[in-house]
């Protein structure tokens, strides 16, 4: 899962809790480039992750209310905008149309990740990484789950 800000810009190396309802809390730091790497929940699975963005002010936190859901293939327009919402390449709802938005957030993830051409289509390459992107550090797929954020700040 990647944290951003609201001008997508990573919470990099920033300490996190991940809060699941029924589960013990889990903390951590983001990576440098504002992941955090966590096991999959179970499908239906809700709570909130939290993050600290600045150590000057602690108190202050960043906090997304998560949802576990199924997900369908990176293939599939559901599946690429679900997984490019959660990456925060993505802005809107997860739609099962190819629209205009999906194509330039699909380029925007493309031309943001090494190795990949700008197409702005789901080629093989493409839904590869983005499938990638969703593995558990485990290495068990997580594929068919997939958070949906709600941000709030407190």
């Amino acid at each position: 899962m990647r944290l951003c800000d609201c001008d997508l810009v990573p919470y990099a190396e920033r300490p996190f809790a991940f809060c699941l309802d029924g589960y013990p809390e889990v903390r951590g730091t983001t990576d440098e480039d504002g992941f955090a790497i966590l096991e999959s929940p179970p499908a239906g699975a809700q709570g909130h992750i939290d993050v600290w963005p600045d150590d000057e002010v602690p108190k202050d936190k960043v906090s997304w209310d998560i949802n576990i859901a199924p997900i369908d293939p990176p293939g599939t327009p559901l599946g690429a905008s679900t997984r490019l919402a959660n990456l925060d390449y993505f802005a809107g709802e997860p739609t099962d149309q190819m629209t205009d938005d999906l194509r330039d957030a699909i380029s925007y993830f493309e031309s943001d990740t090494e190795g990949l051409e700008i197409t702005g289509e789901l080629n093989q390459l493409t839904c590869n990484k983005l499938r990638g992107l969703h593995e558990c550090q485990a290495g068990r797929s997580v594929d068919d789950k997939a958070a949906g954020a709600k941000k709030t700040t407190t």
